[in-house]
């Protein structure tokens, strides 16, 4: 399995900037929120169940390249993220 280094990232709740980190490099980048909101207009969501069918299919085809960087820093990152946004009710 070949990867390439990508940005993963997410709109920091109080500040509405984007934080995005690379999860191959870790190198990190910080845009404000009138650039994220550019951004996110040409953005894909990636829904908290959809992130984990993507890590479980990651894994497994990773298990003999030992890619743990992509998982590992993602991960980080997503679920740290994640778990507060789950709090946030809907309406």
């Amino acid at each position: 399995m070949k990867l390439r280094p990508f940005e993963a990232g997410v709109t920091l709740p109080y500040s509405e900037d984007c934080f995005f980190i690379n999860v191959l490099t870790k190198e990190e980048h910080r845009y404000p929120a009138s650039v994220c909101e550019a951004m996110k207009k040409r953005s894909i969501i990636l829904t908290s169940d959809s992130w984990k069918i993507l890590r479980t299919d990651i894994q497994e085809n990773c298990q003999v390249l030992q890619c743990k960087q992509l998982v590992g820093q993602f991960d980080q990152l997503f679920l740290t993220i994640d778990s507060s946004l789950q709090l946030i009710p809907w309406n």
